[in-house]
């Protein structure tokens, strides 16, 4: 009996060390995608939370700041900065919603959608160059694993937060 339990005790230490491998690699992809995107943004003299309040933008129809924090996941005085630099770089615009004055919304000017345009080719070019020669198959495996571990996080942020409400 002892025997199984060391064994299963064993089994659950072979899993923790493939999980922070897992968690390792996955912090190292997200730093080196970061460093080359703050390297395309720097010589381009944009901070990283203008370039994406602009592919906000260029995603959403005419968004508000709410629209625009809520996509970005962050409060929306958080992009204010941001949002008056791009106005002042003429690459946003703003203006009163028609049918609600209260409720500003902005636009991409046309040099806006070029900057928007180019970064998102950006991403996509290094995105295949990251993926290298993985092929079709197996990035489509791949893909369905990250779905899998989507939905799976989606779970337990509803498990928190069905046990803050009963408590």
């Amino acid at each position: 009996m002892l025997h199984i339990i060391v064994s299963k005790k064993y089994i659950a230490f072979m899993l923790l060390d493939k999980f922070t491998n897992l968690s390792q690699q996955w912090r190292r992809i997200n730093a080196l995608w970061y460093k080359i995107f703050m390297n395309y943004l720097e010589q381009r003299n944009f901070t990283y939370t203008e370039s994406i309040v602009l592919l906000a933008t260029l995603s959403l129809n005419k968004p508000s700041k709410s629209d625009i924090s809520n996509y970005m996941r962050c409060e929306p005085q958080s992009i204010t900065r941001a949002i008056n630099s791009l106005l002042s770089k003429k690459l946003l615009k703003r203006y009163v919603d028609t049918k609600d004055k209260r409720v500003v919304r902005f636009e991409l000017t046309e040099l806006g959608k070029e900057f928007s345009v180019k970064t998102q080719d950006f991403i996509n070019i290094n995105w295949q160059k990251s993926l290298g020669h993985i092929d079709n198959k197996d990035l489509n495996i791949f893909t369905k694993q990250l779905d899998e571990m989507i939905i799976n996080l989606e779970s337990l942020t509803n498990v928190d937060k069905t046990e803050k409400e009963s408590n």
